[in-house]
């Protein structure tokens, strides 16, 4: 056996023992290239992506910014957004919280889902635009949280909270190190 079929059987091996193969057809190979597709969307397609999910559309929230370390959105008020009392209903502050941690954690381009969050309600919001904005508190392999504030048009803050974002995508960041 010459040298260059050697290596060659030897590289087979290898890939055979570490279940990949030269073609891409296993999934770590296909993981690793979805991963690399998700980190090549820009800001503006991240932003088309998720201002298209359709809970987002119903509550009219719009994504102003989105980034790795601050994110904002707003949504304008409307009578479907209020509690009995014409105010913000706080099912809508909690949401603006949770959506601006999703987005700020999902800016590095994984899939996150959110295993916990708190707020605190402030202030009551009636009129005008209502502003989110998150903040990374700290981003890891599986883990990113984000602190958020609600502010309305008079920069009064509404409501603070945490949200804890769990990444989907952590064993395949991991696989590709």
């Amino acid at each position: 056996m010459q040298t260059s079929d050697l290596c060659q059987t030897r590289n087979s091996e290898k890939s055979e023992e570490h279940g990949t193969s030269k073609t891409g057809g296993d999934s770590a190979f296909a993981r690793k290239k979805i991963l690399r597709e998700r980190k090549q969307m820009d800001r503006e397609q991240q932003k088309t992506f998720l201002q298209n999910i359709p809970y987002i559309q119903y509550n009219g929230i719009v994504i102003d910014q989105i980034g790795m370390e601050e994110s904002v959105l707003h949504v304008e008020m409307r009578h479907e957004l209020e509690n009995p009392y014409g105010m913000a209903h706080g099912g809508l502050l909690f949401t603006l919280v949770d959506t601006v941690g999703g987005v700020t954690a999902r800016a590095d381009g994984r899939r996150y889902v959110t295993p916990d969050a708190s707020i605190h309600y402030l202030k009551s919001g009636r009129k005008g635009r209502i502003t989110a904005t998150g903040h990374t508190v700290r981003r890891g392999r599986t883990v990113t949280v984000v602190d958020a504030a609600v502010t309305d048009e008079e920069k009064n803050l509404l409501a603070s909270g945490t949200v804890t974002m769990f990444c989907l995508d952590a064993d395949e960041k991991r696989a590709e190190a």
